[in-house]
């Protein structure tokens, strides 16, 4: 029979559960974004604007695409003759976060990524596309 108590200590126990869950997922966004920035920042290092010319390709791309969704993945490889490769992959995914800030890309879903063994990755649309 399950008795108030046991209710609440299951209660408890999922909510310090979730906190923690919650806790560690803001922790791995952070760790994320760092190290987004950093190959950024080594990317302009190497590559004099690196990310302003991976910027422009993207709005380059983002037109051809013509409101068609992408994975970043594909924009990498469409770029690769188009800007110099940066020292780090992880460079784009600042491309990317500049291009949903300043409002020209919106998420269009999720689609299995080959750079991730098909685990789902966000898709993109120019946010102009309707």
């Amino acid at each position: 029979m399950t008795t108030v108590n046991s209710m609440a200590t299951q209660a408890t126990a999922q909510y310090d559960w979730l906190a923690t869950s919650a806790k560690a997922a803001a922790k791995a966004v952070k760790r994320r974004d760092k190290g987004i920035a950093r190959a950024a920042r080594h990317a302009d290092a190497v590559v004099k604007d690196w990310q302003e010319r991976a910027l422009d390709r993207l709005r380059l791309f983002i037109d051809e695409r013509e409101g068609a969704p992408f994975l970043a993945e594909e924009f990498v490889r469409w770029a690769r003759f188009k800007v110099p490769a940066p020292p780090d992959k992880r460079a784009f995914g600042s491309v990317i976060q500049r291009a949903v800030k300043s409002g020209w890309i919106v998420k269009a879903g999720y689609a299995p990524a080959s750079s991730s063994n098909q685990s789902p990755k966000c898709l993109w649309r120019g946010a102009n596309a309707s």
